[in-house]
Formats: structure tokens, C-alpha cells, sequence
């Protein structure tokens, strides 16, 4: 099915969940801006994905707004919704995308957009829309097949006849990030143009946080095994965990950089890095997207959000809400996953990652071969 797109002016991309299900709809983004070059794409999204909005080139213009269909801790009453619908009708669209989990029904989204008198409204539904959608793609997740995040967004647009050979995530750091990750970096005592890897150990579902004692193993393994330097991140309020991991390592290198990067900044950390390690949640889409390798320890929770398209490990463990697909979580406040990994086979994978991407660093934010500079060096020697 297509449209024609000659006639498409002004597009709506709705993609309202967390900024790593953003970060996976940027290739979908893409075929959309690719295929009107002319159009002016305009993504309504969540306060908490509208962190990576401007790192996204896809998009032109950005309305946040937090809704009662999606998790989220804003406090949403009808007259909101009413002034989003007011808000969007002004704007005049001609399309709109509904890019959606698919535990998730469009159809909120798809009142919303009917509501603001949109003509086109495209997205996933598993039962008929009826008139709330004028093209729908049958959902077929998960009872058929469980496609990836990315490859589901993009069999949408797909559907429409919009598509894009580059299905990488390409994120654009700001100069100004980069700038201040830099300052913050040397003001912490770490050399930005040298080896660096990245530990996250947190996660915003608690569920999702592998066991906290491993992590103080893997930053010594990196420091003493590897000669890494290491930087601990994430937000302010996983300060006490990060403190933990760091003090109970016996490396005493590890740098605390939580709570003192916005998400640009921790993207341009990141891209500095020759290696990220974490828990499958929002930072690390962003090393798929600043094309870092990394290592994922991940809870069996969707697992069609594993990073994309990079060069990685995922270590698998077991959760309580494995397969869950609830939205939100049940278990008591302060669970944290104990270990259901192996500790050697972790480490023994960081290995492997760092043999297969060995003569290969990224300095300054750019993945280099080293091969061919020390070619060159020892050439000019022979001259």
C-alpha cells in the first residue's frame, strides 16, 4: 500500500514510549524523511525521549507531550488531552505515523490524530480500527513473529512504500555536548583521547539491573587486565549504586560521573569509548547509535530491544517478569536481579569483544583502524 507522496507537506510521527524505543525508530524516521525529502517531519513524543530528539536528523520540529496510555510519571487530566488535540489540529498535517510496541494498542493515539482531523493516519492494530485509522498494517507480534524494534518500525513505513537502505542508528552529537563531556572528562582526571569504557549499571525497571557486586569485578577486570580507564554512569538518583559498585571494586580508577551528565553529554562520553557495559536500557541504544561495541547484560525481558547493529555480547539472565508485557512492574520496591550469570563468562566475552574489535579505537569520537597509521609510521622510517 502507498500514498502519494508528492502531495505530503507536513508529517506526524508519533512515537510516545522511552527514548531507547525512539532511539530504534530513527531508521523508520529516516525512510520517511528519504522518501519526502520536501516534507517537514514533526515527532510528537514523550518528556523522557525528547532527551535524544536533537540528536536525531530526521526530525525538523519536536511536541512533547505525556499521555495516560503510555508509563510515565506526569499527572494527565482530559483538558490536556483536549489542548494536545487543539494543538495538533492547528498544525494542519496531512499524515501521521504511529510507531508503537507491540503490547501496546494504537488505537489511543489513533483517537487523538482522528480527533485532530488528520486525513492520513497509519499504524499497527491488532483489531479494526475502523475509521480511527485510514491505513492499518495487521499486528502480527507477538503470536506470529517477534521482529526487532527496528525492523518492526520499519515494516510500517515499508507498508506506506517509504524505505531506506541506511537502517543503522546514526546519532548527530552536538558540538556543545561533546565540548562539555570533554571538560567534565579531563576535570575528573580522565584522558579523553585514551582508552575508555563505560560501565552503566543501572536501569529505570529495577528488574533490569544485573547484580551490582559483578560490575565492581568487571571495572577491576578492565583496569588491571586491559589498562582501561573507566567512567561509571547514570542518573542522579543511581548515585548510591554507582558509589557501591565503585567502592567494592579493587580498582580505584573508576571514575563517578552520575548525575553530571545531561543525555547528549553521556552520548559524546560514550562515543569516545571503545567499549560500553550495561544493563539492556536507554544508554544502551546510544552506543548503537554512536556505533560504540558493547557487552549487555540482559534481563529476558523484550528481547526484541537488544542494541542494533553493532558489534556486541548479550548475556542473557533470567528475571521474575520475564516475557512480561504488562507496562509495569509488580514486584516490590527495591528488588534487585541477583546473579544468574556466570562471572567468568562474562568477562570471558568482554575478551572476546575486545579480541574481535582489537586495532580498532575510536579517539576524539572517531572509530579509526590503527593498522594503517602504524603502516605508515614504520614506512616513513624505511624512506
Amino acid at each position: 500500500m502507498t500514498i502519494n507522496k508528492r502531495h505530503l507537506k507536513k508529517i506526524l510521527a508519533i512515537r510516545l514510549g522511552s527514548m531507547g524505543e525512539l532511539l530504534m525508530t530513527q531508521p523508520a524516521l529516516r525512510s520517511i524523511k528519504e522518501s519526502v525529502p520536501a516534507a517537514e517531519v514533526t515527532l510528537l513524543t514523550s518528556s523522557s525521549a525528547s532527551t535524544v530528539t536533537h540528536m536525531l536528523r530526521e526530525i525538523d520540529r519536536t511536541i512533547i507531550a505525556d499521555v495516560p496510555w503510555v508509563r510515565n510519571d506526569t499527572q494527565t487530566d482530559s483538558s490536556e488531552l483536549e489542548r494536545l488535540i487543539t494543538k495538533i489540529r492547528k498544525e494542519d498535517f496531512d499524515t501521521a505515523f504511529i510507531f508503537s510496541v507491540y503490547s501496546q494498542s494504537s488505537l489511543p493515539a489513533a483517537f487523538l490524530l482522528y480527533a485532530a482531523h488528520i486525513p492520513v493516519r497509519i499504524a499497527f492494530s491488532r483489531e479494526n480500527p475502523y475509521k480511527l485509522l485510514t491505513h492499518w498494517k495487521r499486528e502480527e507480534e507477538p503470536k506470529i513473529v517477534i521482529r526487532h524494534e527496528v525492523e518492526r518500525q520499519l515494516s510500517l513505513t515499508k507498508f506506506m512504500g517509504m524505505e531506506t537502505s541506511d537502517i543503522s542508528l546514526r546519532l548527530k552529537i552536538d558540538s556543545k555536548d561533546q565540548e562539555r563531556a570533554i571538560s567534565l572528562l579531563l576535570k575528573k582526571g580522565v584522558d579523553p583521547d585514551k582508552r575508555m569504557a563505560v560501565v552503566h549499571p543501572g536501569a529505570s525497571d529495577l528488574v533490569r539491573r544485573y547484580n551490582p557486586g559483578a560490575y565492581s569485578h568487571i571495572i577491576t577486570h578492565l583496569t588491571s587486565v586491559h589498562g582501561y580507564q573507566v567512567v561509571v554512569t547514570g542518573s542522579r538518583e543511581e548515585s548510591r549504586l554507582a558509589e557501591f559498585i565503585t567502592k567494592n571494586s579493587l580498582s580505584r580508577e573508576a571514575v563517578n560521573l552520575t548525575g553530571a551528565t545531561t543525555t547528549g553529554m553521556l552520548a559524546a562520553v560514550i562515543e569516545r569509548s571503545s567499549l560500553f557495559i550495561g544493563n539492556n536500557s536507554g544508554p544502551a541504544h546510544l552506543s548503537a547509535g554512536v556505533g560504540t561495541p558493547a557487552v549487555i547484560l540482559y534481563a529476558l525481558t523484550n528481547t526484541q530491544h537488544q542494541p542494533w547493529n553493532i558489534p556486541s555480547k548479550i548475556l542473557h539472565f533470567s528475571a521474575p517478569c520475564t516475557d512480561c508485557r504488562r507496562g509495569y512492574c509488580l514486584l516490590p520496591a527495591g528488588h534487585s536481579m541477583k546473579s544468574h550469570l556466570n562471572l567468568p563468562l562474562i568477562l570471558q566475552n568482554i575478551d572476546d569483544l575486545i579480541k574481535e574489535t582489537h586495532g580498532r579505537e575510536k579517539l576524539g569520537g572517531w572509530e579509526t583502524n590503527i593498522f594503517p597509521r602504524i603502516f605508515l609510521k614504520i614506512h616513513s622510517y624505511l624512506l
